[in-house]
């Protein structure tokens, strides 16, 4: 999976996938980091979780 940190030294990465420059990323970066933070204080964090996120089981398919 990629990541700010691994991308953030390859300008030509960073442009491609998103479109902008690392000047412009870093910019809206910012900003996406602080709205993620509130919508995870006011959606997921009213209960202590048992698993953090992602943990537990994942989904298949079942053959019939």
């Amino acid at each position: 999976m990629l990541s700010n940190a691994r991308v953030q030294n390859k300008p030509r990465v960073l442009q491609s996938l998103t479109g902008l420059s690392v000047s412009e990323f870093e910019q809206l970066f910012v900003s996406f980091e602080q709205a993620w933070q509130n919508y995870l204080e006011q959606h997921h964090i009213q209960a202590p979780r048992a698993r953090r996120y992602g943990g537990g089981r994942k989904p298949q398919l079942q053959d019939n």
